[in-house]
């Protein structure tokens, strides 16, 4: 069982750390004569860690063995690890623990003696573990933890009495990971950054350190290295001699370093320094926005998708326009009943210009992994470096790194949210966000209040294959008048592309639908691509395609009507969910030729309420009508299941938002929210925002000077929107004010809220209409005409489609595999515990070449798709904890300038975990006796470039009207109109 593995577990755990005290303690302190030394604050807290875990070995064997009666293991793990001295002594340990690992690199290449006590001790071993595979463990405890936890979830029935203690328990440790790993970040950060500083303050550079202030004692942090290709030789315009040199570009808060790499063998170890080349203050370096770079005067050869050759094409036809445009103003007569007119000249070189922005887009992300940086500390002369990564998404992510850490730096995040950080528990305070920009989409001044959006992938050319960049259409309208503005939300400026008017009506809601087949046939509601349905106040919903037909005018290509006003919009599996005004919900029904079903659509009937559609859970659409929360199937349209939520005032439901295993919800017209158990229903947590904000407007004078920019929120203000993010409850107000609160980032969590919300200084002069995450590493996906965008997106919110795609023709065997019986299931998870147990086992065995991130890669790899994304959860969770897990990555060099590796350790195996940006490693062909020698990686190299290469940033949109800064200490930047705020942060 998994109880009597967690247990085993525990006693190998304590026997390691005992050994640790007992054979190597002593013998490490005697060779350590620095007063300042790291590994007694490691070899300090253990003793407390021991002492904590044989309690709590005593509490779980007792656990364990009265489980089936009243004991509850879940109650056992969070009584045993919300202790706040034991997260001080795993803090004190894990934060000295890379330096303390460094010490005893530098004893092993100094002192010859203490390199063969080490290899004594870890050859007369049992598990012939090092001394670097010991002192992880307390490392990676918390990780292992979370892993038991999530397998008893699993394998524990949804009525069982300790399933919901086990949920929590796996919150309380999530809790407790997190935070040691964000203080391990903080702690590795500076300490990397340290240790560069003072590798290249002893080159002979002066004057340029002196001019950046390079000094080792600043709170400097280290983010990322990435080893790129730095294009030399294009200086004055001659590309005749273009080169490119290896370097390693690496990234700080507030500084950018291009290093040489240069090693040596120095005493049977292989040592690597840093030479500096240049380096440039953050504030002062620019990307830029285009992905033209100097080296591509020519077309490249590799252009699969056409882009070069069509922007090329644009660029001479916008230069053509400007000419002619010129010209215009020379004619005697007017030709304007031909047609031929200035204003038609400015509108398509308007149009143009749209196009030509969106095309360099589209070649940027696709065909180069160029980085373009522009230093203008020199305000006469700018300096320009081109650098190449080794692949797009190592590009992509650098430049997230590299807008944050720049955002960092901005005046409106000098601070951005409500509060100061609180030194003595960091982690509980870091800042949920970085303040992007706002954006003001009522340019055409017509007095529209936002009202909804919805994300679009976009790609205006007709081609077999293009690539869709990913587009925000945001809402707005008056009684008279709806309009639709288009937003570029995928590159480092954010910005407007378009605006046109949609309708002469008030608009409720927006969907974008995929489309279907290869031919498109309004009057029969065939389309083959991807189209956003628009509902108005007027029982209509206006479907739009995302490019207009001739890239000057927009319009609707059909008109649906409906029975009664629609109020909210939801695409699932073909069919089209309308929530209407009067209590009913039309279901619309795509047919397998393409077209839609709009004469007979199914109607039900929940009530006299808005119906208001939530998302899909599984295989169920959450939708609510007045205070009844329901559930329907979304393939046999079947209700599941109604629940009535109860406020004082019996308000009617307004938002719901799952996260973990909990749902939030909001009221209309109640400043309160809810927490709500997905399974049980039980109300778990209430948050008052109201309250809050009346507290601290009470208590800070920068927030009580609210009320001179919103009038509302001194009373009456309520929630109006609600959201969550990975790690994040977004909740936006009827005063404009946004707020956060942090929520457990594991799918299996209970998200309750600890602390206190924080508020945005940047907030809306109206109500939040809508807060809407998006993923960075979706910003952009290849796109296949001729099936349109779903055959591609596989993040729909039903498997039913998904199901019937992938069996083959004549195959009926999916329904008889979902019908099976309880026995069957039983047996083949009782057959899947014991293929667990026998695999941990088996670890227990093995070499200390297997580490537990091994075992991690090892578990996706055979895992089902629902345990691999734990898993990978985890890993995100935990990506600081778990990068030391190899023996071979640590014992190499954490110090970021100098690496050394026995030739011993350089025959470890790789790391199975490697990304792409290290996955080969590095050679020196002009090392001498080194040449085609494989050279060890740093610690630089192996904790951050072997880091996921995907981007695990999230942009949050909200939408409302107007925008202000609510810091008075800042100028008071103030917007009127329908605005869109954003935000972005890295999970």
């Amino acid at each position: 069982m998994i109880v009597e593995q967690i247990i085993k577990s525990e006693q190998s755990y304590l026997e390691s750390l005992e050994r640790i005290l007992k054979e190597y303690e002593k013998t490490v302190v005697e060779f350590i004569h620095n007063p300042k030394s790291r590994l007694k604050h490691v070899f300090a807290p253990m003793r407390d860690i021991i002492s904590h875990h044989k309690m709590f070995q005593i509490e779980m064997s007792e656990s364990a063995r009265k489980w089936n009666e009243e004991d509850k293991i879940g109650d056992t793990f969070t009584a045993s690890f919300s202790k706040t001295i034991l997260v001080d002594a795993y803090s004190k340990y894990i934060n000295n623990f890379p330096a303390a690992m460094e010490e005893i690199r530098t004893l092993r290449r100094n002192k010859s003696s203490f390199e063969e006590f080490l290899m004594k001790q870890e050859k007369q071993g049992v598990d012939r573990l090092s001394i670097f595979g010991l002192m992880v463990k307390p490392v990676q405890r918390f990780p292992q933890f979370i892993m038991f936890l999530q397998d008893l979830i699993k394998y524990t029935p949804t009525n069982h009495h300790d399933r919901r203690p086990l949920q929590l328990a796996l919150t309380e440790l999530e809790n407790v990971a997190y935070k040691l790993n964000e203080r391990k970040r903080q702690s590795e950060q500076q300490f990397q950054a340290q240790q560069i500083v003072h590798k290249i303050v002893k080159q002979k550079v002066q004057h340029m350190l002196t001019a950046l202030n390079l000094n080792p004692d600043t709170k400097r942090r280290f983010l990322r290295a990435d080893m790129v290709e730095l294009v030399v030789g294009t200086r004055n315009g001659d590309i005749s001699n273009i080169k490119s040199k290896k370097r390693r570009l690496i990234l700080m808060n507030d500084l950018v370093l291009c290093v040489k790499v240069m090693t040596k063998d120095q005493s049977g170890f292989v040592i690597e320094k840093l030479g500096l080349r240049w380096m440039a203050n953050l504030r002062d370096l620019e990307l830029k926005e285009t992905a033209i770079t100097p080296e591509m005067l020519t077309e490249p050869e590799d252009d699969p998708f056409h882009l070069y050759a069509d922007l090329t094409e644009m660029l001479h036809d916008y230069s053509v326009l400007s000419q002619i445009s010129g010209l215009m103003g020379t004619l005697k007569r007017s030709y304007a009943g031909h047609g031929l007119n200035e204003e038609l000249i400015h509108e398509v070189s308007r149009d143009l210009q749209r196009m030509i922005q969106l095309k360099d887009e589209q070649l940027r992300l696709v065909n180069s992994c160029s980085l373009v940086l522009e230093d203008k500390s020199k305000s006469d002369k700018p300096v320009t470096y081109v650098i190449h990564t080794e692949t797009s998404s190592i590009k992509q992510d650098w430049c997230v790194d590299f807008l944050m850490a720049k955002l960092a730096l901005d005046k409106a995040n000098m601070p951005a949210w409500d509060g100061t950080i609180n030194s003595d528990d960091d982690t509980c305070d870091i800042i949920p966000a970085q303040f992007m920009k706002h954006l003001l989409v009522d340019v055409r001044r017509s007095y529209t209040k936002i009202k909804c959006a919805v994300s679009t992938f976009l790609s205006p050319e007709k081609s077999t294959f293009s690539v869709g960049v990913q587009h925000l259409w945001v809402c707005s309208s008056s009684p008279n008048l709806g309009q639709i503005s288009v937003l570029s939300i995928q590159n480092s400026r954010p910005s407007l592309m378009e605006s046109f008017n949609a309708c002469t009506c008030e608009i409720t809601a927006v969907e974008m639908v995929p489309g279907f087949g290869t031919l498109t046939v309004p009057e029969d509601y065939i389309f083959a691509e991807d189209t956003v349905w628009v509902s108005t106040a007027i029982n209509e919903i206006l479907i739009f395609p995302l490019t207009s037909s001739d890239g000057v005018h927009r319009s609707a290509t059909a008109v649906l009507r409906t029975l009664a006003a629609v109020v909210s919009l939801k695409f699932v599996d073909e069919r089209l969910f309308c929530g209407c005004n009067n209590g009913v919900m039309a279901v619309y029904s795509r047919h397998e030729k393409g077209n839609w079903e709009t004469l007979t659509p199914a109607n039900m009937e929940f009530g006299i309420s808005f119906v208001k559609i939530h998302f899909v859970h599984e295989e169920d659409l959450y939708l609510s009508c007045g205070n009844q929360l329901i559930l329907l199937d979304t393939d046999s349209l079947q209700l599941t299941a109604q629940h009535t939520l109860m406020t004082e005032q019996e308000s009617a439901i307004d938002s719901v938002v799952k996260s973990g295993v909990g749902l939030w919800v909001a009221f209309h017209d109640s400043s309160v929210i809810k927490l709500f158990h997905i399974e049980s229903m039980e109300n778990l947590q209430e948050l008052s925002v109201g309250n809050f904000l009346n507290r601290i407007r009470a208590g800070r004078p920068l927030v009580s000077a609210l009320g001179t920019d919103i009038p509302r929120f001194q009373k009456n203000m309520v929630v109006t929107s609600l959201a969550t993010s990975k790690g994040l409850l977004w909740i936006g107000t009827s005063s404009g004010i946004v707020l956060t609160v942090p929520l457990p980032r594991l799918s299996g969590g209970v998200p309750l809220y600890r602390g206190r919300p924080r508020v945005s200084l940047h907030a809306h002069k109206g109500p939040v209409k809508f807060l809407i995450p998006l993923s960075c590493s979706t910003s952009t996906i290849e796109l296949n005409r001729g099936s349109s965008l779903r055959s591609y997106l596989r993040s729909r919110p039903s498997l039913r489609n998904l199901k019937r795609e992938q069996t083959e023709p004549g195959e009926q065997n999916i329904p008889e595999e979902t019908e099976k019986s309880t026995e069957a299931s039983f047996d083949e998870s009782r057959f899947a515990l014991r293929r667990n147990n026998r695999r941990i086992t088996e670890t227990d065995r093995r070499s200390k070449t297997l580490s537990f991130r091994s075992e991690l890669d090892e578990r996706i790899e055979q895992s089902e798709p629902s345990e691999a994304e734990d898993i990978r959860e985890l890993e995100q969770l935990c990506d600081v904890l778990l990068e030391d897990s190899h023996e071979r990555g640590e014992m190499s060099d954490t110090d970021p300038s100098v690496s050394n590796l026995s030739p011993r350790d350089s025959a470890a195996s790789q790391s199975p975990c490697t990304s792409s940006s290290s996955a080969s490693s590095f050679r020196d062909n002009d090392s001498g006796p080194l040449k085609g020698k494989t050279l060890a990686r740093s610690g630089l190299s192996r904790q951050t470039m072997s880091r996921k290469a995907s981007n695990n940033a999230v942009i949050l949109l909200s939408g409302g009207d107007g925008y202000c800064d609510l810091d008075y200490s800042r100028s008071q930047a103030k917007t009127e109109g329908a605005c869109v705020m954003l935000w972005i942060y890295k999970f």
